[in-house]
């Protein structure tokens, strides 16, 4: 986490990042979002960068260091919980060390978008369910936690709930119990996506009055042809990396790390829905195949 620090606190960040962080900048100076800056997306990346930028602010330093710093240490957190939910697992450490390289190396030029925000608070959640499918009770307490975590995952953009429908249908082929699906975690989970909307309606009613009637009218002219979405620099890097997982996990016993491939095609057919081709939306799908 150290090392990734110093190099993404080097290298300059990408535009989107970049402009959440001026954006963030601008909001603390008094502006407000939608009215005095326009963005296509939701609210949600503006608010989590409104935090590291305030600290820049009383400290000094500058907003994209600040802005490094606190994604490293949000990965640091994700990796405490991962380590707690495992506290009964042989293969813990295995893990938290997976993780940590995925969730540092895989994002690449997508550091702090918002997949990359998705996969971090996602890992705690994909980790849990793994290890329930290992027979490993989870507490209550943490299932809240990663619960809640994963549910504010959820909320940067609505196709990311293929990301538990495909964890859940896993666990329930591995614990062969469908009553498990309806479970704390899972409850918890909903309430973020279930308040997000009204959240978002109440602090910026103009994403839904100006933002979206825009959006609707030009954002499909981002969009590529399937076949050159399917062809991009960033499925053939996924596909050699998931081909290279494949065959791990073929010489494996431990069949449960399966879940983690079947999180990553969920990430690969996410990226092929939205039919942009951008790499830095295939991050989770990278992540989870690293993992």
């Amino acid at each position: 986490l150290l090392v990734a620090a110093v190099f993404y606190a080097v290298v300059p960040l990408t535009t989107d990042v970049s402009y959440f962080v001026m954006s963030a900048e601008r909001m603390l100076a008094g502006d407000k979002p939608y009215v005095d800056i326009l963005e296509t997306n939701p609210p949600l990346a503006f608010w989590f960068t409104l935090v590291p930028v305030a600290l820049a602010r009383i400290t000094g330093i500058s907003p994209q260091v600040a802005y490094v710093l606190g994604m490293c240490g949000l990965i640091g957190l994700m990796l405490l919980v991962v380590w707690r939910v495992g506290r009964d697992a042989a293969d813990r450490g295995l893990m938290v060390a997976a993780i940590a390289v995925a969730l540092v190396l895989s994002p690449h030029q997508g550091f702090g978008q918002r997949e990359h925000f998705t996969a971090i608070l996602l890992a705690p959640y994909l980790a849990s369910v793994m290890w329930r499918g290992q027979g490993h009770a989870i507490p209550p307490g943490l299932a809240l936690l990663t619960g809640a975590l994963a549910g504010v995952g959820l909320c940067f953009k609505p196709l990311f709930l293929l990301f538990p429908l495909v964890a859940e249908a896993w666990l329930w082929r591995a614990a062969d119990r469908p009553r498990d699906i309806i479970r704390l975690q899972t409850v918890v989970m909903a309430v973020p996506v279930l308040i997000y909307p009204l959240l978002v309606w109440w602090a910026t009613p103009e994403y839904y009055s100006v933002v979206v009637p825009l959006a609707l009218k030009t954002y499909g002219a981002y969009q590529q042809p399937l076949l050159a979405v399917v062809l991009s620099s960033a499925v053939v890097s996924f596909a050699m990396l998931f081909g290279l997982s494949v065959l791990i996990y073929r010489q494996t016993a431990a069949r449960v790390e399966s879940l983690w491939l079947a999180a990553a095609l969920a990430g690969l057919a996410i990226f092929i829905i939205q039919a942009k081709g951008w790499s830095y939306q295939l991050v989770p799908g990278h992540a989870f195949a690293v993992v």
